[in-house]
């Protein structure tokens, strides 16, 4: 499974860049490929592993996880509110 560096995500949007590690193209992520503890949002810097997708539209991260979910998640009052490698709190949508 490759991974990579989130090198941007847009946290109201839906979709981010992952720069692969070893010099292949960048990934498109998009928010639904997201799975485990990162609660659907990246933050830039991020370490992830997922499955590489060739389509028409190009390459695609699917099946996306954060490299740090193998060893488990802080506890999200641990992370609440920082900002960085930290992820802020969802907001509750309609």
């Amino acid at each position: 499974m490759p991974s990579g560096v989130v090198k941007w995500f847009d946290p109201c949007g839906v979709v981010g860049v992952i720069a692969q590690e070893g010099g292949a193209p960048d990934a498109v992520a998009y928010r639904s490929a997201i799975h485990g503890c990162a609660d659907a949002t990246l933050v830039e810097g991020d370490r992830v592993c997922f499955d590489v997708t060739q389509d028409s539209a190009g390459i695609r991260a699917d099946n996306v996880h954060l490299l740090t979910c193998e060893a488990g998640c802080p506890p999200a009052e641990e992370t609440a509110g920082r900002i960085g490698a930290a992820r802020l709190p969802r907001p509750a949508w309609p």
